[in-house]
């Protein structure tokens, strides 16, 4: 029993549980990897027109982009205010129409809703 070690924390521990020539291969290889993964994404992606919104000059601003569109906005917004404003027939038989907002509140605030009274026949 006396050359038995009872306890682990008497046995030798390993010095080394990885190599250093198996973490330097894997590094060289993630470098590798990393190195061709954006090659592949340059070439895929930053040869199109426009390429990468980080590759752009700075202080320049595309034709086609948000600021370039408020013209397109406002002449959006015009026309659909221009036809909620707009009285006018639903269908072809003339039962049902149209009519801007705001007259269809005062008309609605005047006459009430067309709701069936209580009791009464439908």
């Amino acid at each position: 029993m006396s050359g038995e070690s009872l306890h682990p924390a008497d046995e030798p521990h390993e010095q080394r549980d990885v190599h250093r020539r198996t973490l330097f291969i894997f590094a060289v290889c993630f470098a590798g990897f990393i190195a061709v993964s954006v090659a592949v994404l340059w070439f895929t992606f930053g040869q199109r027109e426009g390429g990468f919104a980080a590759a752009q000059p700075r202080m320049q601003v595309p034709a086609n982009g948000e600021l370039g569109q408020r013209q397109q906005l406002a002449e959006y917004l015009a026309s659909q205010r221009a036809f909620l404003a707009r009285l006018a027939w639903t269908d072809a038989s003339h039962v049902h129409a149209k009519v801007p907002i705001a007259d269809a509140m005062l008309l609605l605030a005047a006459k009430g809703a067309n709701r069936p009274q209580p009791g009464a026949a439908p």
